[in-house]
């Protein structure tokens, strides 16, 4: 498994077992949301089947009524060989959905916050027209959804701002992004300084503009 696939199974065995070397199997199954499945919720599969498959499979790796540590590692191991490497957000998003971690804290690796960033640059430099930025736009488009006015938003309407953008993530990536330019952690991020960070990258000051979009910006002819 990837280092994030190990860490958050390893969230999820932490949560579980609260510290014990074993959990029984019972408590496995009681706690384990079927329903939340992505695949039942897209309606691809029904629940009783995710957790007929959740109760065969664990079940292997049963000893004595209870499952360890390794044994629960080793059925999402199982699970790793059979979710490509691209499927990388489904098998995450399985585990938060399934365990009850959504919404925790969930670590995003550096590589994975520089493409999400790419992709909401994308998404505002398609939006960006005539003689307006793209820090311009994103001012824009957070202020749409700023309903106090303070010049900050919060989690959630960062996530409609993002969801108008056309720009959908799990929800552990968007906390990690959020994250990242809530500078002082009180839960509000200051829409200024997100804009600003795009104004500069538009601008082509920016040496680290990811060329997979293709994204050129020529500098402004000056009089002389």
């Amino acid at each position: 498994m990837s280092q994030d696939r190990i860490a958050i199974v390893k969230k999820a065995w932490t949560k579980l077992s609260c510290g014990a070397p074993s959990v029984s199997f019972e408590t496995l199954v009681s706690q384990y949301n079927a329903p939340q499945h992505p695949r039942v919720t897209s309606r691809e599969k029904r629940a009783e089947n995710v957790m007929n498959d959740f109760v065969t499979l664990m079940g292997e790796k049963v000893q004595n009524g209870c499952v360890s540590e390794e044994a629960f590692m080793s059925y999402y191991a199982d699970s790793n060989a059979v979710t490509p490497v691209d499927k990388e957000n489904y098998f995450i998003t399985t585990i938060l959905k399934t365990w009850g971690l959504e919404g925790s804290a969930v670590t995003v690796n550096a590589q994975r916050l520089a493409e999400i960033e790419d992709i909401i640059f994308e998404k505002v430099r398609q939006r960006t027209h005539g003689a307006d930025d793209e820090g311009k736009t994103v001012r824009k488009i957070f202020k749409h959804f700023d309903l106090d006015g303070f010049g900050t938003i919060c989690f959630s309407e960062f996530t409609r701002a993002l969801e108008s953008m056309g720009c959908t993530f799990p929800e552990f990536e968007q906390r990690a992004i959020f994250s990242k330019y809530d500078k002082d952690g009180n839960g509000k991020l200051d829409y200024e300084e997100f804009s600003a960070f795009f104004a500069i990258r538009g601008s082509g000051n920016n040496p680290n503009v990811n060329p997979v979009f293709g994204i050129k910006r020529e500098p402004p002819n000056q009089v002389l």
